[in-house]
């Protein structure tokens, strides 16, 4: 049972072979199990000579194993087909998955715009004129990276974390939890329209004081600097600024179609149901435009946009201004975030190991011609 954890570990802090040895294990010990097999094959980069992907196979097809684990192992061998170039093979497993996954966990247009409706509704633009910079009280001062998932945030908490004087908290959902709290609502599992309505009137401060509670276990007392990088703080970057006016906001902006194919790609699932469906992902990326495009006029100075692919086409002169912008001098260290120390548990967690490049870029156009669909609702919506 300790072998899967041990491998995540191990993969988490960036020791790669240590996590295979640790998977490999697990699999002999209990070879039906499906776990393991779904993150081993998320660890090795596959080739010809690295396995064969039938196994996967064979147990993706099995109508008897629970829908999570098929999910799971349709991701899993959609990643294994497209790593040994067998694009014909790999799509028709990954629209497999997307479908079982869209099952698993419907999403609702109707309720996504509802939910932006009553965000800008709740934290107008007026709501934030004046606000003044305030003592904070104790603990570090938060740096929120905020943005779709898969659009470089990961990336972005790294390069915070190589820094001397900031602690790199991940994703702790701390924040996520208070706001609901502040509700007072009786549901408090879904950010709904509802619950952003009862959260509004919020006494931010004690929001925020409990936050840096929440949070202590994370402090760093020789660190007056965290990185906080939760995706769908994105959806209440209004209420961080009210709870933290000190701390900057910065937004990652990624071409949507490298960003949602990137999505569709991985079992995501979550707070992040629009990820299976072309036409979810084309509505939810109209909302989230639409949302930071308020905040973008809300929140003024502090609200820093940072595009990746000007990030990673070349890093120092944008580094530098991040750097600025957060009011943090430029160390060298942080053009290297591939050797930041600490944990990373999100999908990027074996990209992040390795040095920043562009290699990522343009990937959808290997399935450019099923991604016809995606393209042109996008661009129906206005995406360049």
């Amino acid at each position: 049972d300790a072998r899967p954890d041990l491998g995540l570990a191990d993969l988490s802090v960036g020791r790669a072979d240590e996590a295979e040895q640790a998977l490999a294990a697990a699999i002999r010990l209990a070879p039906g199990w499906v776990q393991p097999h779904v993150t081993l094959a998320y660890v090795r980069r596959w080739t010809a000579g690295t396995g064969d992907p039938q196994g996967l196979r064979a147990r993706f097809e099995d109508q008897t194993l629970a829908l999570s684990d098929r999910i799971g192992l349709g991701f899993a061998l959609f990643k294994v087909l497209d790593d040994l170039g067998r694009p014909d093979e790999a799509w028709p497993v990954l629209e497999a998955a997307n479908a079982l996954a869209a099952a698993a966990d419907p999403w609702s247009a109707d309720q996504e715009r509802a939910l932006v409706d009553a965000l800008i509704e709740s934290f107008p633009v007026e709501r934030f004129a004046g606000l003044e910079r305030r003592p904070q009280g104790p603990g570090p001062t938060p740096i929120f990276v905020v943005g779709l998932p898969r659009s470089g945030t990961s990336l972005v908490e790294r390069i915070f974390a190589a820094h001397s004087k900031v602690a790199g908290w991940g994703e702790p959902p701390a924040f996520q939890f208070q706001f609901r709290e502040a509700s007072r609502a009786q549901d408090r599992q879904k950010l709904t329209a509802e619950l952003v309505r009862r959260a509004a009137g919020a006494d931010w401060r004690r929001v925020a004081q409990a936050y840096l509670k929440d949070t202590a276990y994370l402090h760093a007392p020789d660190k007056p600097f965290a990185v906080d990088k939760v995706p769908a703080n994105s959806l209440v970057a209004g209420a961080l600024r009210l709870a933290f006016p000190n701390s900057p906001i910065v937004w990652v902006r990624r071409a949507p179609m490298d960003t949602l194919f990137s999505c569709y790609r991985i079992p995501i699932g979550g707070a992040y149901g629009w990820s299976s469906r072309f036409e979810d992902l084309a509505a939810h990326w109209a909302e989230h435009e639409r949302l930071m495009a308020h905040w973008r006029s809300a929140l003024g100075a502090g609200f820093v946009e940072l595009v990746y692919e000007d990030l990673v086409a070349d890093p120092e002169p944008h580094i530098r201004r991040l750097l600025q912008a957060c009011g943090l001098e430029f160390e060298p260290g942080c053009l290297n975030p591939e050797r930041s120390e600490g944990a990373v548990r999100t999908a990027s967690m074996t990209q992040v190991r390795e040095p920043i490049s562009a290699r990522g870029i343009g990937a959808w156009r290997a399935y450019a011609e099923r991604l016809k669909p995606l393209r042109a609702r996008l661009e129906a919506q206005g995406a360049t």
